[in-house]
């Protein structure tokens, strides 16, 4: 029974002296044939036939002539992928012998489609990696063969990779995959920074125009229950979405304080009628996209009236009553406040970690925060800061000047479920001296519950700001961020029309009449639209470098010349020479004339016509219907 061929334990019609019968009469090619033909039928859903009806259907194959190369190369290849594909051409109105009639391989472009469904459906179907773990010897490899999402990840890329190997061959694939696979070799055992490499790969052949999908993550279960803390609507114990366009918005990487987990972080500039400003997001997730910290950072933040009270007075009703830490009054910056709900723990930071911080240092101290929001020069001006720990909770954290203008940052975290799944106990540095006192923890006694009407008596209010000292301060920050952002701008004509907005702006002052100054908002205005124009241009950009990228690879592999061909490369041509213009609007137009030229079924079609002899798909495609109708009758057609 071990030396009992496997296709016959499946097939109950495989005669046992059928080698002896065929050999005889066919030769033993014509053995290899039948035993391919039989697994067919005993993998896939095929009837069983009878010994006669086999013989005499295959023997039809062999006697019409099958190309022994041909029918070696489907030879070589699993019976369950035979099988497969087969299943897919009789969907097709087809069948595997068919194709081989036709002296069609397995390596042909045209039946790349359907083994890659088989591949990807075979992938999917099993639990681990597509390499085999028995052999891993690579950090990252024995990481993949650890976990289950992993292993569903790797099979992803795998199918991504056969796909641009299978479209346009080895040497491209290999192009796109390597630096893929050497940045989840570069992560080692950090099963976290692995998976994210994994996930980049995909979107890497998603773009190229492989049918693969991220698989979903699993749960985990040291992992914290959402909490009623959320920072732009991602809640504390929340899970990120990992193909939402807000998330591709973040670069993200492995952390470099929090063993498997990914640090993700977000810089934009945005406006307000206030003015314009920078906004900072972090995000702090396990593998499986668990949110542990969400943190958000303005600046220039402003602040008029009670506004800072307002926040915290709304900010309490959802969260109970806060614990203050005003700020030490500075002469530049006379208002600074901290509030703190739930279980977070705020603690002084050590002197030595301190004195690194004030000479420009990096710190490794776990999650800090400050009045100001700026470390080091909180360090330089002894000003508190603060190591986060605790459970659950909220900061909300800012500073004004006497005109408003300052800083606001507000977090989320769960310091001690974040120890606990990343395997820490206390992320704080060592002091530097043995005999340095313990660090005191910050507990002011909460004060008693206030009606919701009350406000928190302990945040100074700014002064109130004028309608001149406002919109002056908008023309400065607009200044400065013309001088910051000139050089980058992708095209002369944005800078020309910045650089007249901003003589314009130079003229103003705060002795200029109410209205007049007005009129400068709208010089504010026009220069943030420059920018907003910069970064569509730039996003648009990559995207036509990526078609026009995959576009070309895929006319590298043509030896033919067609009118199709000569449209495509004139689009081609047109994305490239509006990207060198640096006008969005002509490069949207471009791309979309490219997108709309383009077909990549079309051009495969054609493809398969020239290799056959003909000059158009039309004239193919009548040649191949006339076949199909003769072949009913027995006769075959030649090829041009």
């Amino acid at each position: 029974m071990g030396d009992e061929p496997a296709c016959q334990k499946l097939h109950p019609y495989f005669p046992p002296n059928i080698e002896v019968v065929l050999g005889r009469k066919y030769g033993m090619r014509a053995v290899v044939g039948v035993v391919l033909f039989v697994c067919l039928t005993a993998v896939g859903t095929v009837p069983a036939r009878s010994q006669t009806d086999m013989v005499d259907l295959f023997g039809s194959l062999i006697r019409s002539g099958v190309g022994l190369a041909t029918q070696a190369a489907w030879e070589k290849l699993p019976p369950s992928e035979v099988a497969c594909v087969n299943q897919y051409f009789v969907r097709k109105g087809s069948s595997v012998n068919a194709v081989v009639q036709q002296g069609i391989g397995p390596a042909d472009p045209r039946v790349f489609d359907a083994r890659s469904e088989c591949r990807d459906a075979t992938a999917i179907g099993r639990r681990g990696p597509s390499f085999d773990c028995t052999r891993a010897s690579m950090p990252d490899e024995r990481a993949v063969c650890s976990d289950e999402e992993s292993s569903q990840l790797d099979n992803a890329m795998a199918s991504g990779y056969s796909y641009l190997k299978g479209k346009y061959g080895e040497q491209t694939a290999r192009a796109v995959g390597a630096p893929l696979l050497q940045a989840r070799q570069s992560c080692g055992a950090n099963l976290a920074c692995v998976k994210q490499a994994q996930r980049n790969a995909i979107r890497e052949y998603q773009l190229r125009g492989a049918s693969v999908a991220i698989p979903e993550a699993k749960n985990s279960n040291a992992l914290p229950a959402r909490t009623v803390f959320t920072v732009d609507g991602l809640a504390l114990g929340g899970k990120v979405a990992f193909e939402s366009a807000n998330y591709n918005e973040y670069r993200c990487g492995p952390s470099e304080q929090f063993d498997g987990f990914t640090w993700c972080q977000r810089r934009k500039t945005e406006s307000s009628p206030r003015g314009q400003y920078s906004s900072s997001n972090s995000i702090l997730h396990s593998a499986d996209g668990t949110a542990f910290y969400v943190n958000r950072y303005l600046e220039p933040a402003f602040f008029a009236g009670s506004e800072a009270n307002d926040d915290i007075n709304r900010l309490s009703l959802k969260f109970g009553t806060p614990r203050i830490i005003p700020m030490p009054r500075q002469p530049d910056i006379p208002n600074g406040v901290i509030a703190v709900w739930g279980n977070l723990v705020l603690e002084p930071l050590d002197g030595g970690n301190v004195s690194q911080l004030a000479a420009g240092q990096d710190v490794r101290a776990g999650l800090l925060i400050d009045h100001i929001g700026n470390f080091r020069r909180s360090a330089q001006r002894g000003l508190p800061i603060y190591r986060i720990g605790g459970g659950a909770g909220y900061v909300w954290a800012a500073s004004w000047n006497a005109n408003g203008v300052g800083t606001l940052r507000f977090l989320t975290t769960d310091v001690a479920a974040l120890a606990t799944a990343s395997g820490t106990i206390d992320h704080q540095a060592p002091t530097e001296q043995a005999t340095a006192p313990p660090p005191v923890v910050v507990t002011e006694p909460a004060p008693k519950p206030v009606p919701e009407s009350a406000p928190v008596q302990a945040v100074p209010e700014p002064p109130k700001v004028t309608e001149t000292s406002a919109i002056m301060q908008r023309v400065r920050e607009t200044l400065k961020q013309i001088t910051e952002r000139r050089d980058s701008l992708p095209n002369p004509e944005l800078k020309s029309r910045l650089d007249d907005i901003a003589s314009r702006l130079a003229t103003a002052n705060d002795k200029i009449e109410i209205a007049t100054l007005r009129s400068f908002l709208h010089d504010c205005d026009a220069a943030l639209a420059v920018f907003n124009e910069a970064t569509d241009f730039r996003e648009v950009a990559v995207v036509a470098s990526r078609k026009v990228e995959s576009v070309e690879a895929k006319l590298s592999k043509l030896s033919f010349d067609a009118p199709l061909l000569q449209q495509i490369k004139a689009s081609v041509e047109a994305v490239k020479t509006a990207q060198s213009s640096g006008n969005v609007s002509s490069l949207r137009a471009a791309l979309t004339t490219l997108n709309q030229t383009y077909d990549s079924e079309k051009l495969s079609r054609l493809a398969e016509a020239k290799s056959q002899g003909f000059d158009s798909t039309d004239s193919y495609e009548e040649f191949k219907a006339n076949q199909a109708k003769l072949s009913k009758s027995g006769i075959r057609l030649n090829s041009r």
